[in-house]
């Protein structure tokens, strides 16, 4: 026992004589004690810190985490010369350049452009989920809601060999192809989506009229402004890429009912009145008045100048009770307004309405003419009660 204690001093002091004494000159003469860092058998590193290689090494695997390792990194303890230590970025580059082996792999063809180089038909796969999910983002769906999604292209997978550092991920081509897309009229894939979709909308407010005599003719007073319902509805959507191709209703809830806008519609006769109740059946100046003498009679209406083919809009609602033509009036419509109000519109060009047509006031009811007894283009305009020929201009707004 005592003379391995012996051996164990003289051991130590050998080291202590020579060897650290012969370390120290070797530091002091450019040369540094380090680690050799080997990847897949290649020497990547001399690097003081193994921890710090070790890291990085860690970190290029996270990003890249297809790469297929055979052997990992192993360490070997040596001297180098401080010249021959690594930087940062040249350990960067030396990891991936021995990890880039050369694999199998596929390109992927849709239709008759090459879209690029992937690991496998799953990593195609999460291509054309990614394109999916940016389609039913961009039509609003929720993809619980979504029925079935399809690629409409042709798809090829074409064997071929490559190194680790040419293969894309999904991503990278997700983000190419939308760059693509931007510039083009049709996107390069065609995704369609069958899904049902949801929202809810304004049901519009409908009117109800009410007749009183409370009211002149021409007179409105709205009783009631009504109140826009609301109702949900879900259809099944069919959709190519963001164009609807088709839609179906298959649901629909009424939330809230819309309640009638209610409007009084006067029918009190004006005629005596001062009120004016008719709409001006055009806007040309009067080149003849009411009672103008007419040789040995006079004129039962005013002449409104205008230029052939100018509209003539009726001066208040009614019904069409009559549509002809005389030698005096020409073309001629006229209206029935109720209580024995009349209107008649001559020496039209033509006449866009029927006996028997529902007219509102302002509706085109007939075109500026010169037919019949006329010395040119112009409206004969008449306000009749019970017959009686009155004097238009009195009741002209």
């Amino acid at each position: 026992m005592k003379k391995r204690y012996i051996s164990i001093i003289k051991a130590s002091t050998i080291i202590s004589l020579f060897i650290i004494p012969l370390l120290s000159i070797y530091i002091n003469s450019g040369y540094n004690l380090a680690y050799a860092a080997y990847v897949e058998g290649n020497c990547v590193a001399y690097y003081k810190d193994k921890d710090k290689v070790l890291d990085i090494y860690n970190k290029i695997l996270d990003k890249n985490k297809d790469i297929k390792i055979s052997e990992g990194i192993k360490f070997k303890r040596v001297i180098t010369k401080t010249s021959s230590l690594n930087t940062y970025d040249s350990i960067i580059s030396n990891i991936k350049a021995s990890l880039d082996k050369e694999v199998d792999c596929l390109v992927l063809k849709i239709d008759e452009m090459s879209i690029g180089i992937l690991r496998d038909k799953d990593r195609c796969e999460d291509l054309f989920n990614l394109i999916k999910d940016h389609y039913i983002r961009a039509n609003n769906l929720n993809k619980e809601d979504i029925i079935s999604t399809s690629i409409n292209n042709n798809i090829y997978y074409i064997p071929y060999r490559a190194y680790e550092s040419q293969i894309k991920t999904p991503e990278n081509i997700y983000k190419v192809i939308k760059e693509l897309d931007s510039s083009k009229e049709d996107p390069i894939i065609s995704v369609s989506i069958i899904g049902i979709k949801g929202y809810i909308e304004n049901i519009a407010v409908g009117t109800t009229i009410k007749t009183t005599d409370k009211y002149y003719m021409g007179e409105f007073k709205v009783e009631d402004s009504g109140k826009q319902g609301k109702r949900r509805i879900e259809k099944q959507v069919n959709i190519t890429n963001t164009k609807v191709i088709s839609e179906i209703i298959i649901k629909e809830e009424i939330m809230e009912s819309p309640k009638n806008k209610v409007i009084f519609k006067g029918t009190k006769n004006p005629i005596g009145t001062t009120i004016s109740f008719l709409e001006r059946p055009s806007r040309g100046p009067i080149t003849s008045n009411f009672g103008a003498s007419r040789g040995s009679r006079s004129h039962h209406g005013v002449d409104i100048a205008g230029n052939t083919g100018d509209p003539i809009g009726a001066a208040l609602d009614g019904v069409v009770n009559k549509v002809g033509y005389d030698n005096i009036y020409g073309k001629y419509i006229k209206i029935d307004h109720g209580k024995g109000v009349e209107t008649l519109y001559g020496h039209c060009s033509a006449i866009s309405k029927d006996k028997g047509d529902a007219i509102k006031k302002g509706d085109v009811i007939g075109l500026v003419g010169s037919t019949g007894r006329s010395t040119g283009p112009h409206i004969h305009f008449e306000l009749r009660l019970n017959g009686k020929a009155e004097n238009p201009m009195t009741y002209m707004k």
